[in-house]
């Protein structure tokens, strides 16, 4: 069975549009894809009206209470990691230790990365980039 989009216009498959029961046949008038682009679009019109929302939301207690909430109880569910990240902090600020360039690309604004985090001293310099990456594919070899 088809559906004609209100949008494109062009006839596609019943499985191209999203459900809605407000609607008389339980689907969207447009397609998924012309939902998404025009989603996309809606979101680069209003980013700065939602960053200035959250924004404005960030400096209330509320938002502040829960952030700090959130902060404890990853803590509290990472003792190590937060150790080792807090030894680090504890030595670069004592000039223990120094922070280098970024060890893939060379960038100077760094964070610690920990291959072992019960050893907390035991790091390489990554920028955020690099460092992300390094998460996300699981690629510790540096």
């Amino acid at each position: 069975m088809n559906k004609t989009c209100s949008c494109c216009l062009t006839e596609r498959p019943i499985s191209d549009f999203q459900k809605r029961t407000a609607s008389k046949d339980g689907l969207t008038a447009s397609c998924k894809s012309c939902l998404k682009k025009r989603d996309a679009e809606k979101h680069v019109r209003f980013r700065e009206k939602r960053l200035m929302t959250m924004r404005e939301y960030a400096k209330t207690p509320k938002a502040k209470e829960s952030h700090a909430m959130s902060v404890k109880k990853w803590a509290r569910s990472n003792r190590e990691k937060r150790y080792a990240h807090s030894v680090v902090s504890h030595a670069v600020a004592a000039g223990k230790i120094k922070k280098e360039p970024c060890k893939v690309c060379g960038n100077e604004k760094v964070e610690a990365h920990h291959h072992d985090y019960s050893l907390p001293m035991h790091i390489i310099w990554l920028c955020s980039s690099c460092h992300k990456k390094a998460h996300s594919q699981n690629d510790f070899t540096f």
